[in-house]
């Protein structure tokens, strides 16, 4: 999640979150008590209540809320890829077969989950970036084929992440050329169909 709403609007929040609560004690005190608090109490509830951001922050439930109020506000955000994939891969020969993945963020990473009717893969690294304004996903995968006479190998791919006004009723995309260790090429291309990262998109 740090990742996708970048470090300094993570402190941003996390400042807010600290400052406001004490700041409207302070004046509820003030107007309506008519004395001045204890100073050193104010200051010993920031640390306290940092922590409390930071943990409604790492938290995926209240996260990701958080992240659908700030896209509200902000529209160009990195986009929420958590959920339910589906689409095709296109190999280099021009055959395709079709591809289910399920997509995980939490605070420091993202988790890709990737099957096919012969295959399974498994991200090795995500990294979650902006190029020349657009959205964009790097991925490192690890694939095991169903069959294990078949050996294992390494590919990836950097993904365009395209998003559509929400009266548009057009799911998210997510498509781009990968390259693997075996020397193969080819283009994957999955639509958003869920917003639940939990659901089982496996074949066997």
């Amino acid at each position: 999640m740090i990742q996708v709403l970048g470090i300094a609007n993570v402190v941003k929040f996390i400042a807010w979150v600290a400052v406001l609560p004490p700041l409207a004690i302070y004046l509820f005190w003030i107007v309506f008590l008519n004395s001045d608090p204890p100073v050193y109490r104010l200051f010993v509830s920031f640390p306290a209540i940092s922590a409390v951001a930071l943990i409604i922050l790492s938290t995926s439930y209240t996260a990701r809320r958080i992240w659908k109020l700030l896209l509200r506000v902000s529209p160009s955000l990195y986009p929420d890829l958590n959920g339910s994939w589906a689409g095709n891969i296109t190999f280099e020969n021009g055959n395709s077969i079709e591809v289910r993945a399920k997509i995980h963020h939490s605070l420091e990473t993202i988790f890709i989950e990737m099957h096919t009717k012969t295959s399974k893969s498994l991200s090795l690294q995500t990294i979650p970036t902006k190029f020349q304004g657009s959205n964009r996903l790097y991925y490192l995968y690890m694939v095991t084929p169903k069959d294990p006479t078949w050996q294992g190998y390494t590919g990836s791919s950097i993904f365009d992440i395209r998003v559509f006004p929400t009266n548009s009723n057009r799911p998210m995309e997510l498509s781009g050329s990968y390259f693997t260790d075996r020397k193969s090429l080819g283009r994957i291309s999955l639509v958003k169909t869920g917003s639940d990262p939990e659901v089982e998109v496996s074949y066997y």
